[in-house]
């Protein structure tokens, strides 16, 4: 059985005409202004724009692509603008509304082009994509139904021959898990109560036998009484559904063929068989970290009893992904985070299906604006000239994606505290926002915005009973009221919260930076029990070598035209531009480091 070979490109989380936030000292320009606020629009341009130039058979969509409470109009304009451009490209769209693009949303978009087809959960029967010879090559559903025909005979699940098997496609989110969980401790609650009514009744001789909803959520049917009998005294937590694997050996049932009344057995289980898929696993086999077991065991079964292939994970704007033997649990993240604690970039995914069913992720840079993160140690000798061309090369060691127009960028800079303050006092901020206001590498340009945090180090002074020595080693300890594992503890096991709030907590605590508090801490305790900052550094800062310089815009262009060779130069931006126009993630798998960290 094969699978047909197939391309496309999966997206989520556009939040189409949402605004960008970005923390930073400088005055945004109008220009940059605009590019905050068409940031999420950019991306889904970008989006439709490698669907073109990679020529996939088609782009799946997987909710929240804008938020519907904002009546945006131009997140609307900007939808359908992109749509018809596939249109005019013949590639479809596959639609599967989220949480903030409900199905009610997409059914008032008025004149959706022909190639748009969206999965609503209230239709059972998958959309189909399908070839010019009537192959059906990939279905897409908005919920996963068990069986080839429901009970109104409509066809839940497309038909296979034995040489071909159509790419299914359905969507699953931690919030249907909670749902199924919820409602499969109803259902094993009713069907305690019918197996109770049912044993009175064959006491009394009725031999009706009612359908009942196993603790698994699967219809299942109770066979005719046997030899034995259930406990009365059975109690209602302890119901046990087996699958077919675990089932009694046939050989243990009587002539008659009746089991024992206290089974249960799956109607037509024999249609959930396993269908062979293949996964390259070659560096993460199992990447299950950081999934719930009850979840993941949850999966397996959705995707043995739908014989689906790929699902989307809804919910989640962290990219991720799950591994599974009947296929892949895949989530692309955001195509345009709206701050850095979502992501520092945003991505959306080119998947890719062989004949053999395997299948290959790659991350596709789709975000206008990104944010960088680096670390710079300042030692004594460093000078503002020195630190300036230190962040200038190391921008240079990035590559600027095809997508990219803003960079904002955080530096954290660590050393004495003294240091520090003296590279504050000789105005870097202004500095880096003069001379490194842009970068060009390989052809390509990006706007920078900068955002500068010392994080001194702590200090020991020559008495260790002095003030500012005690309350450094005092917030040192304490500092961990701040820790990203203990605060979410705490809100957790708070029962006065109602979810809202818990939720609203949360969120602020995922911005929380204890190193940042560390620092401002010992900021603080500097001031007020240090009268002299020279204490914390050695005699050679007050030499005039290392008292700190200004830097203008031609001292700096100065000492590059001097030092620097014009063919060396011309030479790195040609490797720079080789290296810049290989997408993100080209030769990227799901296993690579981008799921091996989750």
């Amino acid at each position: 059985m094969t699978f047909a070979p197939q391309r496309f490109i999966h997206a989520a989380n556009i939040r189409l005409d949402v605004p960008v936030s970005v923390d930073t000292g400088e005055e945004l320009s109008d220009e940059l202004r605009l590019l905050f606020e068409d940031a999420t629009t950019g991306s889904f341009e970008r989006v439709v724009l490698e669907c073109i130039e990679r020529d996939v058979d088609f782009l799946l969509l997987s909710g929240n692509i804008f938020i519907e409470a904002d009546r945006s109009l131009r997140a609307r304009l900007a939808l359908l603008r992109g749509f018809e451009q596939l249109n005019q490209a013949e590639i479809t769209v596959f639609v599967i509304p989220g949480d903030s693009d409900p199905p009610e949303a997409w059914r008032s978009i008025p004149d959706l082009p022909p190639n748009v087809a969206v999965a609503y959960s209230s239709n059972p029967e998958p959309l189909e994509l399908v070839n010019e010879d009537g192959l059906v090559l990939t279905t897409v559903a908005a919920s996963a139904w068990y069986g080839e025909r429901d009970a109104f005979g409509i066809r839940v699940i497309a038909a296979a021959d034995d040489e071909h098997q159509p790419f299914r496609i359905s969507v699953i989110s931690e919030a249907k898990f909670e749902e199924a969980r919820r409602m499969a401790a109803v259902s094993g609650e009713v069907s305690d109560e019918l197996l109770a009514a049912s044993l009175q009744n064959s006491a009394i001789g009725d031999a009706a036998e009612p359908d009942v909803v196993g603790s698994h959520g699967k219809r299942v049917r109770l066979t005719d009484p046997g030899h034995d009998s259930l406990d009365s005294d059975l109690d209602e937590t302890s119901e046990d559904l087996e699958s077919m694997e675990g089932l009694a050996d046939p050989d243990d049932v009587d002539e008659a063929d009746e089991p024992g009344f206290s089974e249960l057995e799956e109607i037509d289980a024999s249609r959930h068989e396993s269908i062979p898929i293949h996964i390259d696993r070659s560096e993460n086999p199992s990447a299950t970290d950081g999934w719930d077991d009850a979840f993941v065991a949850w999966v397996d079964e959705t995707m043995h009893e739908g014989r689906l292939n790929y699902l989307a994970f809804t919910g989640d704007l962290i990219r991720r992904s799950l591994v599974r033997e009947a296929g892949l649990v895949h989530c692309p993240g955001t195509t345009q985070p709206r701050n850095d604690l979502e992501a520092e970039f945003g991505t959306c995914s080119l998947v890719e299906v062989a004949d053999t069913g395997a299948i290959r992720v790659r991350a596709i840079d789709t975000s206008i604006v990104d944010w960088k993160s680096f670390s710079i140690e300042v030692d004594q000798p460093t000078t503002l000239t020195s630190l300036m061309q230190t962040m200038k090369a190391t921008l240079q060691n990035e590559a600027i994606h095809p997508s990219d127009r803003i960079w904002a960028v955080r530096w954290a800079l660590r050393g004495n505290l003294a240091l520090l303050r003296q590279l504050v006092e000789n105005d870097l901020d202004v500095a880096l926002a003069v001379e490194l206001d842009e970068l060009t590498i390989g052809g390509r340009t990006v706007r920078l915005l900068h955002e500068v945090c010392s994080l001194p180090a702590g200090w020991e002074l020559k008495d260790p009973k002095a003030l500012a020595q005690q309350y450094l080693n005092l917030v040192d300890d304490e500092v961990s009221i701040a820790d990203p594992v203990r605060l979410p503890s705490i809100l957790q096991g708070e029962g006065g919260l109602t979810p809202g709030w818990r939720q609203r907590l949360n969120s602020l605590v995922a911005g929380l930076d204890a190193e940042r508090i560390l620092a401002q801490l010992r900021s603080d305790g500097a001031d007020w029990f240090i009268q002299d900052l020279s204490e914390l550094t050695g005699p050679e800062l007050d030499s005039d070598d290392s008292a700190g310089e200004r830097i203008s815009a031609d001292a700096i262009d100065d000492e590059e035209d001097d030092d620097s060779d014009p063919d060396e130069a011309d030479q790195d931006d040609l490797v720079a531009a080789d290296d810049s126009d290989v997408p993100l993630g080209e030769d990227e798998d799901w296993d690579s480091d981008d799921y091996a960290d989750e």
